[in-house]
């Protein structure tokens, strides 16, 4: 019988809480959300910190990073590296992760925290969910509503 070898890792650099991680695609790196409102993406090769996303939008800091997400590519949806994070104040943000640059930002409503996103298989819907038992369907290509 073979026995199945748990190899154990860990990562972090911050003293706020982590609130979730997601692995790339391709198992590159992991990126992590934190309470202090930073995503920090680590490379799984090395270990190390690989890149940091923040966009402070104002002097209080940022609201807990609660979930990730990261957008598959397709013939639809053909820039790679992007992570899309959504906020407890109910901001969703892409970034081109790998460059660090906030792509786009909405918010449809700043007392709805955000709990859960996830992609269709091709990337081109993205549907978000919180504290308001809605889930909202969004067009990837437009960033509006879809339905």
């Amino acid at each position: 019988m073979m026995r199945k070898v748990l190899h154990r890792a860990t990562f972090g650099d911050s003293d706020a809480a982590v609130f979730c991680s997601k692995f790339s695609h391709d198992d590159r790196y992991l990126a992590t959300g934190y309470g202090d409102g930073l995503t920090r993406i680590y490379n799984l090769a090395t270990g190390k910190l690989s890149f940091t996303l923040q966009s402070f939008d104002s002097e209080e800091g940022q609201m807990p990073v609660t979930c990730l997400q990261w957008r598959p590519v397709s013939s639809a949806m053909k820039t790679s590296n992007v992570l899309v994070t959504a906020q407890a104040d109910g901001t969703i943000k892409h970034w081109h992760a790998t460059s660090g640059k906030c792509l786009h930002k909405s918010c449809e409503d700043p007392e709805n925290h955000l709990y859960a996103i996830d992609f269709t298989q091709d990337g081109t819907f993205l549907a978000a969910a919180g504290r308001d038992r809605v889930v909202r369907v969004y067009d990837e290509t437009t960033k509006s509503l879809a339905f």
